[in-house]
């Protein structure tokens, strides 16, 4: 996707949110990297808590967005900011997307890649590979 960059490739996002009185949403994410695929589903207060969640399970890591900022448009897309910590390390990653949930979970992603970069592969997300 244009506007959206590193090694983890956002392969699948599914996100269902019910908003009223007791707004709850959940999220199901299938991550590649390295030709392996991690997949993970997780509830949240909102689409965006949910979606970081299960991006962090499936990924096996200890990571929250400490920060998310929004942008004017760029070619009819929305551009995101997110600010990550993760394991002692900060990051902030950028997408531009027509969907802001999505330009949310590639951004994390992005932030994450980094953050993660030196970590031995088999330390990402072992438990959640398939």
């Amino acid at each position: 996707m244009d506007g959206c960059r590193g090694g983890f490739v956002l392969d699948r996002l599914r996100v269902v949110a019910v908003v009223g009185r007791r707004s709850r949403a959940s999220a199901s994410v299938s991550i590649l990297r390295g030709g392996r695929s991690f997949e993970a589903m997780e509830d949240g207060e909102g689409a965006v808590d949910a979606v970081s969640r299960a991006v962090a399970t499936a990924l096996g890591i200890d990571a929250r967005i400490k920060n998310l900022r929004t942008g004017g448009t760029r070619g009819g897309r929305g551009e995101v900011w997110v600010s990550v910590e993760c394991e002692g390390g900060a990051r902030t990653g950028y997408c531009a997307s027509a969907d802001f949930v999505e330009a949310v979970a590639r951004a994390y992603l992005e932030a994450l890649d980094v953050l993660v970069a030196a970590k031995p592969a088999g330390d990402v997300g072992e438990a959640r590979t398939k």
